[in-house]
């Protein structure tokens, strides 16, 4: 067996002799190592902190690569982004929501889901419910009684009375 290593000359304990007699062998080998690690951590501290600057031209294809990249100026329109899932099979006037399951596209009014309003949320309403109301007076059992506008029979047909109607309530 060789007394040093073959690549760094480190010094070797002798496997025949007594543990006791080799400690001074492994303080030297443990220098040795200290000394090679120290040397190689200021290499790499050196190349760390150098200005030495590579020209793109020595760097594989990184000039094609950065004159394939697109401008950061480029918009999309949504429905060009091809990782969109479902963009370009979604239907007219769908829109894009975020639900428990990812971003999916459903009509507005799926969207917008079962919902209350007060009549004083919507802009014009009580003038418009005022003269149903005024024509419904006579009704007998406080329902609104079936109109001849789309909005009457919608009305009467939500179940709506008078009492919410005159009272401002919730429909």
């Amino acid at each position: 067996m060789a007394d040093t290593t073959t690549h760094y000359d480190i010094p070797q304990v002798d496997p025949e002799k007594n543990v006791s007699d080799e400690v001074f062998v492994l303080i030297q080998a443990f220098e040795v190592v200290d000394d090679v690690l120290f040397r190689l951590a200021q290499e790499i501290v050196k190349k760390l902190n150098s200005d030495d600057e590579i020209a793109i031209s020595k760097i594989t294809n990184l000039q094609q690569t950065l004159d394939d990249k697109m401008l950061k100026s480029r918009t999309f329109k949504l429905t060009e982004l091809t990782d969109v899932i479902g963009a370009q099979e979604a239907m007219i006037n769908y829109i894009m929501t975020k639900g428990a399951d990812g971003y999916v596209f459903r009509s507005a009014l799926s969207v917008l889901g079962a919902h209350l309003h007060d009549i004083a949320d919507v802009r014009g309403l009580q003038p418009v419910l005022n003269t149903f109301i005024a024509g419904a007076a006579s009704s007998v059992d406080g329902e609104v009684p079936v109109f001849q506008s789309t909005t009457g029979k919608q009305l009467k047909n939500s179940g709506v009375t008078i009492a919410s109607l005159r009272d401002g309530g919730t429909y």
